[in-house]
């Protein structure tokens, strides 16, 4: 079955890594991206890494282009292309109601991927699920990160066993490599930073959602009741609510944190060179990609019961905790920060987890709907 895959941007790193995996293994399919980038995503525009058969759309930021010219060159493209199922990449975006519409006319069989879960659903909760579920209720096939995310889907009215659940995943090797190499410079990096032997590490933005404010005064808790001066908190990332956080370090009277200012990926391996444990403390999340990145990276993931890849975690490898509890929380990092031992072994039990989390296995996972859909076919 021919599948065409409409997807928004085309700088979407951890989307296309698992469309080059899925290009070698199966030959039929397109990518069809909208633009090259969106407003909130300051990431570089690089397509050179991409092999797969992909189109884009529109050059440049997707979001300054209107809707009429949206609309005729989607339907141009879906009318020029002779497929058998489309791939959606979510519902929000205007062309994907177009797609999703000339699809149902044509009836052709579709695909939507969602990544959303119940924690995500913000102020208009309402309104967001009553466009939702008549967007899914058209869509025939599920694909989604994590449980929560799946638990989710079947509640807008995808059938269960028709959504198969695709974890996300980067590229495991370059982050191990990368930190390993890194990690024999760990004390200089340290030194010339003046950041602490051991360290606590967020990445992300610095937005409502991920809940700082929160880490921020667990940290404070621990350090103020155990007086330690070896453990420090590193946070990277930008947004909003900078500011306002750094006031806040400075108002409490917090130590040990250190703001470091957005990176690009090839930067962040030297972050995670000198932190022990990833604090992902966000009261919704899709699924929080840096958990992924720092376990390959052979740190130790404490985050959200809230976040989709709370999947990757259990008892061996790391800790979940409730966004809304100061004192899970701060418990579980006195935890880390008293036994070393444990510490250690959850950074080898890491990198055996991450080790199934791969592009290729994401792939398979696409395939494997691919052909439960062929199979529904031939039978009817």
């Amino acid at each position: 079955m021919k599948l065409l895959i409409l997807h928004n941007i085309a700088t979407s790193y951890y989307k296309n890594i698992v469309f080059n995996a899925l290009s070698k293994k199966y030959k039929d399919f397109k990518v069809v991206h909208l633009g090259e980038i969106q407003s909130n995503r300051d990431w570089k525009i690089d397509l050179s890494y991409l092999k797969y058969d992909y189109q884009v759309m529109f050059k440049g930021n997707i979001d300054n282009v209107s809707k009429i010219k949206i609309l005729f060159k989607v339907i141009k493209t879906l009318r020029m292309e002779n497929y058998d199922l489309i791939y959606l990449g979510g519902y929000s975006e205007f062309a994907y109601w177009i797609a999703l519409i000339y699809a149902k006319m044509k009836r052709k069989k579709i695909i939507i991927e969602m990544d959303s879960n119940k924690y995500n659903l913000g102020k208009k909760r309402f309104y967001k699920e009553f466009v939702k579920k008549i967007f899914v209720k058209l869509c025939d096939y599920g694909i989604t990160y994590g449980s929560l995310s799946k638990d989710y889907l079947i509640s807008l009215g995808i059938k269960e066993n028709n959504i198969v659940i695709k974890p996300n995943v980067t590229d495991n090797d370059f982050w191990y490599k990368e930190s390993e190499n890194l990690k024999n410079k760990r004390e200089e990096i340290i030194k010339k930073n003046r950041f602490k032997k051991y360290n606590f590490i967020y990445v992300g933005r610095f937005s409502k959602e991920k809940n700082l404010f929160f880490l921020l005064d667990c940290f404070s808790k621990i350090k103020n009741k155990t007086k330690d001066k070896l453990w420090g908190l590193i946070l990277v990332g930008g947004g909003p609510l900078e500011e306002d956080l750094k006031k806040h370090v400075i108002k409490e009277k917090i130590v040990d944190v250190f703001f470091i200012t957005f990176k690009q990926k090839n930067e962040l391996p030297e972050y995670y060179a000198i932190s022990d444990v990833l604090i992902l403390p966000s009261l919704s999340e899709t699924w929080g990609i840096v958990v992924n990145e720092s376990m390959a990276s052979g740190l130790v993931p404490m985050i959200s019961n809230r976040c989709g890849a709370s999947d990757l975690i259990d008892e061996g490898n790391g800790y979940l905790f409730d966004p809304e509890d100061e004192n899970d929380l701060s418990n579980k990092m006195l935890n880390i920060i008293e036994d070393s031992l444990k510490l250690n072994l959850m950074k080898k039990n890491n990198k055996t987890k991450i080790k199934s989390f791969t592009s290729g296995f994401a792939a398979d996972k696409i395939i494997e709907l691919i052909n439960k859909i062929e199979k529904e076919e031939k039978d009817k």
